[in-house]
């Protein structure tokens, strides 16, 4: 794909849940993080950057829609069933049947079907995740800023993943390897 003048790749593993009927012929996590690996390095040899677990591109060609999301920004919601954040907690979903939201935008209502107020835990929750995913890594003094540190009481899990090369802390951002985004979720939940 990069031959043919691609700027930008995503590619995403499929996950599915256990009772899907497809779900026994995925390969073993072993060999999917392979894959990646290999598509990486196959990747990064002809100048993409490996910017986000999913995410490859040429220099000045990576997604300025997504790092919005993985680092916590605004989007608005237009359109049947959009989505939309205010940057902060509040977080929504339109309507999802277009005659509805056209109806309710038409009598000058507002088209949101839900509406969702994040709390303290679920947004330090999202910030570590959506962090971890990216090449830039874990702010630790803006996170301290708005949650408290992270680094206090944990030093001895991230030397731990110092030592085992899935991540360090580099100019006050915590930043994962390549084998440590593999496991983003689990370092996730040890530092929570």
């Amino acid at each position: 794909m990069a031959e043919i003048g691609l700027q930008h790749i995503s590619a995403y593993h499929l996950t599915l849940d256990s009772n899907h009927f497809l779900h026994a012929k995925l390969p073993q996590d072993d060999f999917a993080w392979k894959q990646i690996q290999l598509m990486a390095e196959a990747l990064e040899g002809r100048g993409f950057r490996h910017y986000e677990i999913s995410n490859f591109g040429l220099p000045g060609f990576e997604s300025k829609n997504n790092r919005n999301y993985w680092r916590g920004g605004p989007y608005l919601a237009l359109g049947p069933s959009a989505h939309g954040f205010d940057g902060d907690r509040l977080r929504w979903r339109n309507l999802s049947d277009w005659e509805g939201y056209v109806q309710r935008l038409e009598a000058g209502a507002s088209p949101r079907e839900e509406t969702e107020e994040l709390s303290e835990e679920q947004r330090k929750i999202e910030v570590i995740f959506t962090s971890l995913r990216t090449s830039e890594g874990l702010d630790l003094e803006a996170f301290a800023s708005k949650f408290g540190s992270l680094e206090q009481g944990r030093e001895a899990a991230f030397a731990a993943w110092e030592k085992d090369g899935l991540g360090k802390v580099t100019n006050g951002h915590f930043v994962l390897s390549f084998a440590g985004r593999m496991l983003a979720d689990e370092i996730t939940r040890r530092l929570l």
